[in-house]
């Protein structure tokens, strides 16, 4: 819902003319923000907010108020905390390099774990007098 900012008030007039003026000026601050990303004009802002009007998800992408809905994916970003280890697995801690290409996420996310498996394999098949690896392998995680 979008509405013009409103109080409940105690005092004297003196106290609820001041009340009112920091009401309009709350509202127009309001406006402000809505327009800096709005696609409507001023006047349809403030009259939607005089109106106290409900708006639907996909009304309030359409007029600019939300960028999107929760139900829908974002074309090629992932959502933040698969985004997130997504970058860890890839990159580490310290890297902010943005990738928008999904296959070459899950390429090189596929190439780490093969490459950490096969370090496993190896490490594993040393301790073990395993010369192929797959005795380590296979027999890994047995027990623990």
């Amino acid at each position: 819902m979008i509405h013009n900012a409103w109080t409940y008030g105690v005092g004297n007039a003196n106290d609820f003319r001041k009340q009112a003026d920091d009401l309009d000026k709350i509202t127009q601050a309001s406006v402000n923000a809505y327009m800096s990303r709005c696609t409507i004009t001023e006047e349809e802002v403030k009259q939607l907010m005089d109106d106290e009007t409900w708006l639907t998800a996909k009304e309030a992408k359409e007029k600019g108020f939300a960028t999107g809905t929760m139900d829908e994916k974002p074309e090629g970003v992932s959502q933040s905390a698969m985004k997130w280890i997504q970058q860890r697995l890839l990159y580490g801690s310290e890297s902010r390099l943005e990738i928008r290409d999904t296959s070459e996420i899950e390429n090189r996310i596929a190439q780490k774990v093969a490459e950490k498996v096969v370090k496993q394999i190896k490490e594993n098949s040393k301790e073990q007098g395993d010369s192929t690896g797959f005795s380590a392998f296979f027999n890994s995680g047995k027990g623990e």
